[in-house]
Protein backbone atom coordinates (compact mmCIF):
# COMPACT_ATOMS: atom_id res chain seq x y z
CA UNK A 1 0.00 0.00 0.00
CA UNK A 2 1.19 3.41 -0.68
CA UNK A 3 1.04 5.74 2.26
CA UNK A 4 -2.24 7.60 2.23
CA UNK A 5 -4.46 4.55 0.53
CA UNK A 6 -5.63 3.63 3.90
CA UNK A 7 -6.60 7.16 4.63
CA UNK A 8 -8.29 7.80 1.22
CA UNK A 9 -10.32 4.35 2.17
CA UNK A 10 -11.28 5.60 5.50
CA UNK A 11 -12.46 8.68 4.00
CA UNK A 12 -14.61 6.90 1.89
CA UNK A 13 -16.62 5.09 4.67
CA UNK A 14 -16.55 7.82 6.80
CA UNK A 15 -18.02 9.95 4.28
CA UNK A 16 -21.18 7.25 3.70
CA UNK A 17 -21.67 6.96 7.33
CA UNK A 18 -21.94 10.79 7.92
CA UNK A 19 -24.31 11.12 4.92
CA UNK A 20 -26.66 8.00 5.79
CA UNK A 21 -26.66 9.39 9.78
CA UNK A 22 -27.52 12.90 8.19
CA UNK A 23 -30.17 11.36 6.13
CA UNK A 24 -31.81 8.76 9.31
CA UNK A 25 -31.44 12.25 11.50
CA UNK A 26 -33.36 14.29 9.05
CA UNK A 27 -35.89 11.86 8.41
CA UNK A 28 -36.48 10.71 11.77
CA UNK A 29 -36.93 14.14 12.73
CA UNK A 30 -39.67 14.61 10.31
CA UNK A 31 -41.17 11.35 10.70
CA UNK A 32 -41.47 11.84 14.57
CA UNK A 33 -43.46 15.38 14.33
CA UNK A 34 -45.38 14.18 10.90
CA UNK A 35 -46.64 11.07 13.36
CA UNK A 36 -47.19 13.09 16.41
CA UNK A 37 -49.29 15.54 14.45
CA UNK A 38 -51.80 12.53 13.58
CA UNK A 39 -51.82 11.47 16.69
CA UNK A 40 -52.88 12.36 19.95
CA UNK A 41 -50.02 13.90 22.17
CA UNK A 42 -50.93 11.48 25.06
CA UNK A 43 -50.10 8.10 22.49
CA UNK A 44 -47.22 9.84 20.80
CA UNK A 45 -44.07 10.79 22.22
CA UNK A 46 -42.04 12.96 19.26
CA UNK A 47 -39.06 11.70 21.72
CA UNK A 48 -39.67 7.87 21.38
CA UNK A 49 -40.57 7.76 17.99
CA UNK A 50 -37.78 10.12 16.78
CA UNK A 51 -35.30 7.04 18.42
CA UNK A 52 -37.26 4.41 16.83
CA UNK A 53 -37.01 5.84 13.62
CA UNK A 54 -33.55 6.79 14.07
CA UNK A 55 -32.89 2.55 15.03
CA UNK A 56 -34.81 1.68 12.52
CA UNK A 57 -33.26 3.37 9.68
CA UNK A 58 -29.26 3.88 10.71
CA UNK A 59 -29.01 0.64 13.13
CA UNK A 60 -26.18 -1.26 10.71
CA UNK A 61 -24.40 1.88 9.00
CA UNK A 62 -21.42 1.53 11.42
CA UNK A 63 -21.27 -1.77 9.92
CA UNK A 64 -21.80 -1.07 6.67
CA UNK A 65 -18.89 1.31 6.46
CA UNK A 66 -16.74 -0.88 8.02
CA UNK A 67 -16.97 -3.10 4.69
CA UNK A 68 -16.53 -0.10 2.74
CA UNK A 69 -13.22 0.76 4.74
CA UNK A 70 -12.01 -2.97 4.20
CA UNK A 71 -12.70 -3.43 0.70
CA UNK A 72 -11.42 0.02 -0.17
CA UNK A 73 -8.35 -1.25 1.14
CA UNK A 74 -8.27 -3.93 -0.72
CA UNK A 75 -9.31 -2.11 -3.99
CA UNK A 76 -6.42 0.20 -3.65
CA UNK A 77 -4.11 -2.75 -3.37
CA UNK A 78 -5.07 -3.82 -6.53
CA UNK A 79 -5.33 -0.75 -8.30
CA UNK A 80 -1.10 -0.03 -7.15
CA UNK A 81 -0.32 -3.67 -8.84
CA UNK A 82 -2.09 -2.23 -11.81
CA UNK A 83 -0.60 1.23 -11.61
CA UNK A 84 2.72 -0.70 -11.75
CA UNK A 85 2.03 -2.53 -14.59
CA UNK A 86 1.11 0.42 -16.59
CA UNK A 87 4.16 2.27 -15.91
CA UNK A 88 5.85 -0.80 -17.74
CA UNK A 89 3.82 0.84 -20.61
CA UNK A 90 5.98 3.57 -20.35
CA UNK A 91 9.35 2.09 -21.31
CA UNK A 92 8.13 -1.10 -22.86
CA UNK A 93 9.03 -3.03 -19.80
CA UNK A 94 6.19 -4.89 -19.19
CA UNK A 95 5.81 -8.75 -19.34
CA UNK A 96 2.90 -11.36 -19.03
CA UNK A 97 4.86 -12.87 -16.04
CA UNK A 98 4.16 -8.92 -14.06
CA UNK A 99 0.38 -8.68 -15.46
CA UNK A 100 0.01 -12.25 -14.85
CA UNK A 101 0.89 -11.44 -11.51
CA UNK A 102 -1.22 -8.63 -10.90
CA UNK A 103 -4.06 -10.41 -12.61
CA UNK A 104 -4.02 -13.33 -10.25
CA UNK A 105 -3.46 -10.76 -6.69
CA UNK A 106 -6.75 -9.22 -8.16
CA UNK A 107 -8.56 -12.98 -8.44
CA UNK A 108 -7.36 -13.63 -4.59
CA UNK A 109 -8.77 -10.04 -3.84
CA UNK A 110 -12.04 -10.59 -5.50
CA UNK A 111 -12.17 -14.85 -4.00
CA UNK A 112 -12.52 -13.14 -0.94
CA UNK A 113 -15.52 -10.69 -1.18
CA UNK A 114 -17.49 -12.71 -3.66
CA UNK A 115 -19.49 -14.36 -1.40
CA UNK A 116 -20.46 -11.20 0.79
CA UNK A 117 -20.99 -8.67 -2.79
CA UNK A 118 -23.12 -11.81 -4.14
CA UNK A 119 -25.28 -11.30 -0.99
CA UNK A 120 -25.21 -7.56 -0.54
CA UNK A 121 -26.08 -7.38 -4.49
CA UNK A 122 -28.99 -9.49 -3.92
CA UNK A 123 -30.70 -7.61 -0.93
CA UNK A 124 -29.52 -4.25 -2.34
CA UNK A 125 -31.15 -5.56 -5.47
CA UNK A 126 -34.58 -6.54 -3.34
CA UNK A 127 -34.12 -3.49 -1.64
CA UNK A 128 -34.46 -1.55 -4.92
CA UNK A 129 -37.41 -3.39 -6.31
CA UNK A 130 -39.01 -2.74 -2.70
CA UNK A 131 -38.39 0.82 -3.51
CA UNK A 132 -39.92 0.55 -7.15
CA UNK A 133 -42.55 -1.20 -6.51
CA UNK A 134 -43.77 -2.16 -3.33
CA UNK A 135 -43.37 1.97 -2.11
CA UNK A 136 -45.55 3.09 -4.54
CA UNK A 137 -48.02 0.64 -3.70
CA UNK A 138 -49.26 2.54 -0.23
CA UNK A 139 -52.64 3.96 -1.45
CA UNK A 140 -55.03 4.18 1.11
CA UNK A 141 -53.19 4.93 3.84
CA UNK A 142 -53.47 7.64 6.07
CA UNK A 143 -49.36 8.74 5.72
CA UNK A 144 -49.10 8.40 2.57
CA UNK A 145 -45.73 10.55 2.17
CA UNK A 146 -44.40 9.78 5.57
CA UNK A 147 -44.64 5.72 4.77
CA UNK A 148 -43.08 6.68 1.38
CA UNK A 149 -39.85 8.40 3.27
CA UNK A 150 -39.86 5.43 5.58
CA UNK A 151 -39.60 3.19 3.25
CA UNK A 152 -37.09 4.94 1.00
CA UNK A 153 -34.40 5.37 4.09
CA UNK A 154 -35.28 1.73 5.20
CA UNK A 155 -34.60 0.39 1.85
CA UNK A 156 -32.03 2.88 0.58
CA UNK A 157 -29.24 2.00 2.59
CA UNK A 158 -27.88 -0.78 1.29
CA UNK A 159 -28.68 -0.27 -2.23
CA UNK A 160 -26.45 3.29 -1.72
CA UNK A 161 -23.69 1.23 -0.18
CA UNK A 162 -23.86 -1.21 -3.18
CA UNK A 163 -23.55 1.73 -5.82
CA UNK A 164 -20.54 2.76 -3.74
CA UNK A 165 -18.76 -0.65 -3.98
CA UNK A 166 -20.07 -0.78 -7.87
CA UNK A 167 -17.76 2.78 -8.23
CA UNK A 168 -14.93 1.48 -6.18
CA UNK A 169 -14.65 -2.02 -8.25
CA UNK A 170 -15.31 0.18 -11.20
CA UNK A 171 -12.02 1.67 -10.72
CA UNK A 172 -10.13 -1.46 -10.45
CA UNK A 173 -11.85 -2.78 -14.32
CA UNK A 174 -11.85 0.41 -15.86
CA UNK A 175 -7.68 0.58 -15.36
CA UNK A 176 -7.65 -3.02 -16.67
CA UNK A 177 -9.95 -1.94 -19.80
CA UNK A 178 -7.13 1.38 -20.26
CA UNK A 179 -4.27 -0.82 -19.95
CA UNK A 180 -5.82 -3.14 -22.79
CA UNK A 181 -6.51 0.10 -24.92
CA UNK A 182 -2.80 1.32 -24.96
CA UNK A 183 -1.56 -2.04 -25.93
CA UNK A 184 -3.87 -2.28 -28.46
CA UNK A 185 -2.61 1.49 -29.61
CA UNK A 186 1.06 1.06 -29.04
CA UNK A 187 4.05 -0.43 -31.67
CA UNK A 188 6.82 -1.90 -29.67
CA UNK A 189 9.35 -2.57 -32.41
CA UNK A 190 9.58 -4.32 -35.80
CA UNK A 191 7.01 -6.95 -36.14
CA UNK A 192 9.04 -9.73 -35.71
CA UNK A 193 10.96 -8.42 -32.43
CA UNK A 194 10.74 -10.21 -29.35
CA UNK A 195 9.40 -6.80 -27.53
CA UNK A 196 6.23 -6.67 -30.46
CA UNK A 197 5.86 -10.64 -29.54
CA UNK A 198 5.62 -9.65 -25.90
CA UNK A 199 2.94 -6.62 -26.78
CA UNK A 200 1.09 -9.07 -28.50
CA UNK A 201 1.22 -11.63 -25.51
CA UNK A 202 0.17 -8.82 -23.44
CA UNK A 203 -2.59 -8.02 -25.47
CA UNK A 204 -4.04 -11.39 -25.56
CA UNK A 205 -3.76 -11.79 -21.75
CA UNK A 206 -5.73 -8.35 -21.36
CA UNK A 207 -8.72 -8.79 -23.46
CA UNK A 208 -8.98 -12.32 -24.12
CA UNK A 209 -11.73 -14.50 -22.09
CA UNK A 210 -12.82 -18.17 -22.31
CA UNK A 211 -13.56 -21.33 -20.59
CA UNK A 212 -10.83 -23.45 -19.25
CA UNK A 213 -9.97 -26.82 -20.46
CA UNK A 214 -12.19 -29.40 -19.34
CA UNK A 215 -15.13 -27.38 -17.99
CA UNK A 216 -17.59 -28.78 -20.54
CA UNK A 217 -17.56 -31.99 -19.66
CA UNK A 218 -20.75 -31.89 -17.47
CA UNK A 219 -22.88 -29.63 -15.95
CA UNK A 220 -20.75 -29.79 -12.44
CA UNK A 221 -17.56 -28.87 -14.13
CA UNK A 222 -18.56 -25.75 -16.37
CA UNK A 223 -20.48 -24.46 -13.21
CA UNK A 224 -17.30 -25.19 -10.87
CA UNK A 225 -14.57 -24.00 -13.27
CA UNK A 226 -12.81 -21.11 -13.23
CA UNK A 227 -12.79 -18.55 -16.59
CA UNK A 228 -9.91 -17.48 -17.96
CA UNK A 229 -10.13 -13.63 -18.16
CA UNK A 230 -8.22 -10.71 -18.28
CA UNK A 231 -7.99 -8.28 -14.54
CA UNK A 232 -11.70 -8.35 -13.81
CA UNK A 233 -13.26 -7.33 -10.41
CA UNK A 234 -16.98 -8.52 -10.16
CA UNK A 235 -19.79 -8.56 -8.41
CA UNK A 236 -22.69 -10.94 -8.19
CA UNK A 237 -21.14 -12.48 -11.79
CA UNK A 238 -20.88 -8.81 -13.14
CA UNK A 239 -18.30 -7.13 -14.22
CA UNK A 240 -18.66 -3.12 -13.28
CA UNK A 241 -17.54 -0.56 -15.64
CA UNK A 242 -18.34 3.18 -16.17
CA UNK A 243 -21.00 2.75 -18.64
CA UNK A 244 -22.46 -0.05 -16.40
CA UNK A 245 -23.24 1.98 -13.40
CA UNK A 246 -24.51 4.86 -15.24
CA UNK A 247 -26.91 2.84 -16.86
CA UNK A 248 -28.00 1.03 -13.86
CA UNK A 249 -28.13 4.54 -11.70
CA UNK A 250 -30.42 5.99 -14.57
CA UNK A 251 -32.45 3.50 -14.89
CA UNK A 252 -33.06 2.88 -11.28
CA UNK A 253 -33.39 6.62 -10.62
CA UNK A 254 -35.88 6.91 -13.83
CA UNK A 255 -38.12 4.08 -12.78
CA UNK A 256 -38.49 5.14 -8.93
CA UNK A 257 -39.16 8.52 -10.36
CA UNK A 258 -42.14 7.24 -12.53
CA UNK A 259 -43.09 5.08 -9.85
CA UNK A 260 -43.59 7.76 -7.22
CA UNK A 261 -45.08 10.50 -9.87
CA UNK A 262 -47.27 7.59 -11.13
CA UNK A 263 -48.85 6.98 -7.87
CA UNK A 264 -48.97 10.59 -6.45
CA UNK A 265 -50.52 11.75 -9.68
CA UNK A 266 -53.10 9.29 -9.81
CA UNK A 267 -54.39 10.42 -5.96
CA UNK A 268 -54.37 14.04 -6.95
CA UNK A 269 -56.06 13.51 -10.62
CA UNK A 270 -58.50 11.22 -9.25
CA UNK A 271 -62.61 11.92 -10.03
CA UNK A 272 -63.99 13.74 -6.41
CA UNK A 273 -67.27 12.02 -7.44
CA UNK A 274 -65.89 8.52 -6.12
CA UNK A 275 -65.70 9.73 -3.15
CA UNK A 276 -69.35 10.82 -3.20
CA UNK A 277 -70.33 7.85 -5.32
CA UNK A 278 -68.79 6.03 -2.33
CA UNK A 279 -70.67 7.69 0.38
CA UNK A 280 -73.86 7.44 -1.33
CA UNK A 281 -73.68 3.77 -2.22
CA UNK A 282 -73.32 3.22 1.81
CA UNK A 283 -76.00 5.60 2.44
CA UNK A 284 -78.70 3.33 0.41
CA UNK A 285 -76.93 0.22 2.04
CA UNK A 286 -77.58 1.59 5.97
CA UNK A 287 -81.30 0.20 7.02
Amino acid sequence: LRSGDVAHAARDSLAFVALWLIVALVSSTFLAFAAQEKESKEEANPGVLFAQYFVLSSATTPALGSALFALGVDVRRVRNDLAYAAKGLLDKSLTPVRYEEARDRTLAVKRTWNYNLTLLFAVALYNALGIIVIAPMNNGMQMEVEMDVLMIVAMGKEMVLLFCILLLVMTVNDDADELATALVTQTWGAFDSEAEWRRNRLFCLATYTGPTPGSHRSVLAFLKASRFRPVSFTVGGFRPTMKWVLGILVSLLISAAFSFSKRYAESIWASPGDDDMSMGRMDDDAP
